[in-house]
């Protein structure tokens, strides 16, 4: 893979359905580059539910909430982890199943395609989770979580 075409990969990553437009640029490759390309996206998406389970876990430990409370809080996001991960190997399983009885190139490259989107969409979730919650205010710019006043 040529690093034109991994810095291409990386940049769709970042912006708004990047599975969609990876699994297109990367179509002008042969099925192996295509697949590389994809697999370097996927794993671009891990770096970014990573990191917003890391955001997540600074915001909590911030809270001034009882321990009982924070430790039920942990062990429901634990659970949703769990559920989503389950999710997620199913319903790409099933997708990359569909285009060629999942055997070949193309059934590999759906599944790929359908992991990326999953995780963007994970990661965003996890971080609306602090946008979305009243005591923080989480600065994306500068990746930091501070309690509101």
């Amino acid at each position: 893979m040529t690093s034109q075409t991994l810095l291409l990969c990386v940049v769709l990553a970042l912006s708004p359905g990047g599975a969609l437009w990876a699994q297109t640029a990367c179509t002008a490759d042969p099925a192996d580059r295509e697949q590389a390309c994809l697999k370097a996206r996927l794993e671009e998406s891990y770096r970014a539910i990573r990191q917003a389970q890391e955001d997540l876990a600074a915001a909590f430990a911030l809270w001034g909430q009882d321990a009982v409370f924070k430790n039920m809080l942990k062990k429901s996001l634990s659970r949703a982890e769990e559920d989503f991960w389950r999710y997620r190997a199913s319903q790409c399983a099933f997708e990359g199943a569909l285009p060629a009885q999942g055997y070949d190139a193309r059934g590999k490259i759906a599944q790929l395609s359908c992991e990326i989107s999953l995780n963007e969409q994970h990661a965003r979730q996890l971080l609306h989770a602090l946008d979305a919650y009243p005591p923080f205010k989480f600065d994306r710019i500068n990746r930091s979580i501070e309690l509101r006043e």
